[in-house]
């Protein structure tokens, strides 16, 4: 999940929740076989309709996926890989999109779910970006929303908190403000 919250003059704040979860389909995909629906793995509503789905098996956190010593290592590359190409597509947003497209208000956030897939060499790419993400993705945040992402519209901006109102599990990854401030110093807007 990634949390965008917009500030004054158009500023973006990027947080990444640290619990990615992995989609496993139900039945195992074929090149011969695309009628098969339960073998779409970026929607879980479809496999939760299929014969023999197993929510605890096939809806699991991304160190339950990679256990050995050299998955650790490359699941942990991975994340990092995520996040960098996140970042980057966030500041060419923030560079080049209309902001009245992506970020409302100014001082809103918005709420988006990245379905990716990794390919056989452990590289990960952005098939989409959802801007309503199913929280039954989560399914130990009983809570949905509100216990994701707190429950008042003051919750974001914080209360002086370290974790600037956010609940356990967000970590900020990037802010505009930086970049912002270098280009105006280099006299770009």
């Amino acid at each position: 999940m990634m949390l965008c919250v917009g500030g004054s003059m158009n500023a973006i704040d990027l947080w990444l929740y640290d619990d990615v979860r992995v989609l496993i389909a139900t039945n195992e995909w074929s090149p011969n076989n695309w009628e098969n629906r339960h073998t779409h793995i970026t929607n879980g509503s479809v496999n939760r309709d299929a014969n023999g789905y197993i929510e605890a098996k096939q809806n699991v956190s991304m160190e339950e996926v990679w256990i050995s010593k050299e998955d650790v290592v490359a699941c942990k590359a991975l994340r990092v890989q995520m996040t960098k190409d996140i970042i980057t597509l966030m500041k060419s947003v923030h560079v080049k999109a209309k902001k009245s497209a992506f970020m409302t208000l100014p001082g809103t956030y918005e709420l988006f779910g990245i379905d990716w897939a990794i390919d056989a060499f452990g590289k990960g790419w952005i098939l989409e970006i959802n801007p309503e993400p199913s929280m039954k993705v989560y399914p130990h945040l009983k809570g949905g929303r509100p216990e994701m992402i707190g429950t008042g519209p003051w919750s974001v901006q914080g209360s002086g908190t370290e974790d600037n109102g956010l609940p356990a599990g967000w970590n900020n990854v990037w802010s505009s403000k930086m970049l912002d401030a270098m280009r105006r110093l280099r006299g770009r807007r």
